[in-house]
């Protein structure tokens, strides 16, 4: 195995390919370290720590969510979108139609993906910001303002930390080791 491994280090396509990987995965494990400004991340341990489900949301995503981090929803927005899209494209016949055409099909259904996903990510980031709410609403950006900032502070960044993994993921695929249609 080890030997493999090695054999892959030596041809400069599978090298460059594999370090572009990593790094890419190593920015993605820096967010999930990043905490989202303004939120203490230790009231945001406390809360998982007393939540089972909100505890078993962050083991999912490697203690992201534990953290108060930046790419806390993960890729999971987009498995769930990705699963979600496959199974309509089967029982819509226009997308079904679409799945068939090739090239141009694909790009299509991953743009419905891509908006799924979006929609999805709206929608698990304002879950947490509920289940977090004791913590946000002790933890305002600015003495005086309004909770509902903060929330919505929250929720553009989940969205967009979730956003930047699925770009992520799509550049691994792209240009590191990743499946290519």
């Amino acid at each position: 195995m080890f030997k493999r491994i090695i054999e892959c280090f030596k041809t400069k396509e599978v090298r460059v390919k594999l370090i572009i990987t990593l790094l890419l995965l190593l920015v993605f494990r820096i967010g999930c370290w990043l905490p989202i400004p303004g939120i203490n991340s230790d009231a945001f341990q406390v809360v998982t720590d007393e939540n089972s489900f909100l505890s078993l949301l962050s083991s999912i995503n490697g203690g992201s969510l534990a953290n108060g981090a930046f790419l806390a929803l993960g890729v999971s927005p987009y498995i769930s979108a990705s699963i979600i899209i496959q199974l309509l494209s089967i029982a819509i016949p226009s997308w079904q139609r679409l799945s068939k055409e090739g090239e141009e099909g694909r790009k299509k259904i991953s743009r419905y993906t891509r908006w799924a996903a979006l929609i999805l990510a709206v929608a698990q980031a304002i879950g947490i910001v509920v289940g977090y709410n004791s913590v946000i609403e002790s933890n305002m950006l600015w003495d005086g303002s309004p909770q509902w900032l903060t929330s919505m502070l929250v929720v553009i960044v989940l969205v967009a930390g979730a956003m930047f993994t699925v770009w992520l993921g799509e550049r691994i695929t792209e240009l590191g080791i990743g499946y290519h249609y």
